[in-house]
């Protein structure tokens, strides 16, 4: 709205990345926003906002366009959005983007909309408190999501994809009709539906999985040294973004780097070849494999593994989480991504592949247990050509027999050659050669010849019919199967040779690219499970925590640090413990005394640390456990650098007494605090250990007799009487 007034706010068009968008209007509010007062406002926590994905699998998300221009201003408050053009001044009818005031009334209104329905009359027009204002009713759209201006819709699993999918756009459809109820447009060229993973507030998520998005990791591949101090903190603030997936080994890598980010300005800025070294090492650790972290359960029950270590000053924490769902909810498997349609049908059929880990090139190693189980998630996108390339995808059928030789363990042949001989020399013996030459080349035996000569060469690859396939099988002595996306096998996608022998199968899944075939390797893995049934009671690493204390705390006691690692332990983790049930666990004898009175009177930091623990984490169940089974004492003692522990294999954990007296193995810290304040035998020493500790000490002070003997024969010869005596007898002749 064209308008006249005694003030304006500046205003700047800027280009869009494509030169066909238009270009974008941005108004400097900065003058408005120092002098009016920004209403009080909750903006959700990115990691909360991530946790509300915990379950689901199917996901949509909705681009608004231009969704503050959806709420309009009142008259009065018009006149604060003027702002200047060379064609003169305007005012905002609508809420303006670039004021503070903005994002908290938007919230708001986008809340209001998703978590309360219209009322409407039996005529079907809404129904208004006052003119202008629709009366609403609670009714929120549990399967919605909000966080700014990104809504998304995120629904669990069925029984099979299409069940999912159905009941997937009913609650897309329900949530779409009440942004269409209040006028909110969508930029469709923007907005995803149905995915299995989705990028979302700067993360690819998907059932239960969350990676890094793909261009922050581009940045850090493409990344060149920092030249000045500014660029060092710039990258390291970067990789320090996704801190919550890698592990322990890359935050050694960026505290090497940390010293070149020091604020000091008499410390010039110059790296060393090891600073080089570090960078190159920081980037291939990030980049060479994919980094994952696991969802949080806020409901489930919570295992903190605490510890401390006075020989390296390190604290550790260990988080883990127990699956209580007896539910016969589906869960999909980290290997398999709904996106995919051969992904489908495993799922619908439930059948129990895994993926192998692809080789497309020579020499090839078969792979040990841990390597075969250790196969991220599959969440990224494939590329067209499956990770071969145009030239070599002819030979994707081959090196997917390789890849998995190697994951069974099987002798590996030195090169692809040598299956297309056995296939070659299987087919020529009979009924294949003549169905091969039949269906593929009409009887031509002059083409079938010189095709077979070519095929053993290397310059081919699958047949249309699969008949090389089927000669293999025959000759390895092993079955295939083969899961297909090819719409020639849409009436049965699933086909297998050589079932009858006993032998763990080789499985294809199939793809048609351009006018080719591309096959990928999966292994029969019994394991596999698509359930939460089957995994009721068993748990999950979730989050890490090991750090350097500082230099003050290098002089202090156990009992110091002992206390220092659980309130650090509990603030740092306390976004993923909530309101759960949250189990401490420990192996220190010292909180005996962290919880004794006379501890208390004697040193007022380790009383006001007590209290915070009891006061603010009041439902923490505590539990002694032996040192072999604290998880956390292993951070403790391998002096790790400040920062997240990176992931560690979980054993089987046993919970025991530490002290066979205990009347029970769990207190909560009131309670255990109330035994401590009650058996106070427990705190007293023995007469026994009260004479070992006066036979050492006697000891002691015997052999330090013998060891200040020379240093007092050294003072006798310093003392000033002998320096003068001895003056007197150098200079006698002077």
């Amino acid at each position: 709205k064209n308008h006249h007034h005694l003030y304006g706010m500046s205003a700047y068009l800027i280009p869009r990345k494509k030169p066909t968008d238009l270009p974008r209007l941005i108004i400097d509010y900065s003058p408005l926003t120092s002098i009016i007062q920004s209403p009080p406002s909750v903006v959700p926590d990115i990691n909360a906002a991530l946790q509300q994905l915990k379950g689901r699998s199917m996901f949509s998300t909705l681009d608004m366009r231009q969704g503050y221009y959806a709420l309009r201003l009142d008259e009065a408050s018009r006149a604060y959005t003027t702002f200047l053009t060379p064609k003169g001044a305007y005012q905002l009818l609508t809420l303006p983007t670039g004021a503070a005031v903005s994002p908290p009334y938007f919230l708001e209104a986008m809340n209001k909309i998703l978590k309360h329905r219209p009322v409407l009359n039996k005529h079907g027009d809404p129904v208004f408190d006052e003119p202008n204002k629709v009366k609403l009713t609670w009714d929120p759209l549990p399967d919605s999501f909000i966080y700014m201006d990104d809504v998304s819709c995120g629904t669990k699993l069925c029984r099979t994809y299409k069940e999912t999918l159905d009941h997937h756009f009913l609650k897309l459809e329900e949530i779409l009709h009440r942004l269409s109820f209040h006028h909110i447009k969508l930029n469709v060229n923007k907005c995803e539906f149905a995915k299995n993973s989705i990028l979302y507030l700067g993360w690819i998520i998907s059932h239960d999985y969350m990676i890094p998005d793909p261009r922050r990791m581009e940045k850090i591949k493409n990344a060149t040294f920092p030249q000045t101090k500014k660029e060092m903190r710039s990258f390291l603030g970067l990789v320090g973004s996704i801190r919550r997936v890698i592990n322990v080994d890359t935050v050694r890598e960026m505290n090497s780097l940390a010293p070149l980010t020091t604020a000091k300005k008499d410390v010039p800025y110059k790296p060393e070849p090891c600073h080089f070294q570090t960078f190159e090492k920081l980037k291939n650790m990030l980049i060479s494999e994919p980094i994952f972290c696991n969802l949080v359960d806020e409901h489930a029950t919570k295992y903190m593994f605490v510890d401390a270590c006075t020989t390296t000053s390190t604290l550790g924490c260990t988080l883990l989480q127990r699956i209580d769902s007896k539910s016969d909810d589906k869960i999909l498997p980290t290997c398999l991504n709904l996106d995919d349609k051969v992904h489908r049908i495993i799922f619908d059929k439930q059948l129990p592949y895994q993926p192998c880990r692809l080789f497309t090139s020579l020499p090839i190693t078969p792979l040990t247990p841990t390597e075969i189980k250790t196969i991220p998630p599959n969440i990224t996108p494939r590329d067209k050509w499956l990770g071969f390339t145009k030239e070599t995808i002819h030979e994707s059928f081959f090196y997917s027999v390789l890849s998995c030789y190697a994951t069974y363990g099987c002798k590996i042949p030195e090169s692809t050659l040598e299956l297309r001989f056995l296939a070659t020399k299987q087919i020529r013996k009979g009924i294949l050669g003549i169905k091969l030459k039949d269906i593929d080349f009409n009887n031509h035996h002059n083409e079938y010849k010189k095709w077979m000569t070519e095929f053993e060469q290397g310059m081919h690859g699958m047949d249309r019919n699969f008949i090389v396939a089927q000669a293999l099988a025959i000759a390895t002595h092993r079955p295939f199967i083969f899961i297909s996306s090819l719409e020639i096998h849409k009436e049965n996608p699933i086909f297998k040779f050589n079932s009858d022998s006993t032998k763990p199968p080789l499985i294809f899944w199939v793809y048609q690219i351009d006018d080719s075939m591309g096959f990928l390797p999966y292994f029969y893995n019994k394991n596999l499970e698509f359930s939460i049934e089957s995994l009721f009671g068993k748990v999950q690493i979730i989050a890490y925590m090991a750090k350097s204390v500082g230099e003050a705390f290098k002089s202090r006691s156990i009992l110091d640090l002992e206390a220092f690692s659980i309130l650090e332990s509990l603030h740092s983790l306390r976004k993923y413990i909530s309101n759960s049930k949250c189990y401490l666990l420990t192996d220190s004898r010292v909180l005996y005394y962290l919880f004794d009175k006379r501890v208390h009177d004697s040193s007022v930091k380790i009383k006001r640390w007590v209290l915070k623990i009891i006061s603010d984490y009041p439902s923490v169940i505590l539990i002694f456990v032996g040192t072999k089974n604290n998880l956390a004492d292993y951070l403790t003692r391998q002096g790790l650098p400040k920062g997240d522990l990176g992931r560690i294999s979980l054993k089987d954990l046993k919970i025991e007494d530490f002290h066979t007296k205990l009347p029970k193995e769990q207190f909560t810290l009131k309670e255990w605090a109330k035994f401590v304040e009650e058996n106070p035998q427990y705190l007293t020493i023995s007469t026994q250990q009260l004479q070992a500790v006066t036979y050492a000490l006697t000891q002691g002070i015997a052999n330090l007799e013998d060891v200040l003997d020379p240093i007092n024969i050294l003072k006798e010869k310093l003392s000033r009487a002998r320096i003068i005596e001895a003056q007197d007898e150098q200079f006698q002749d002077i």
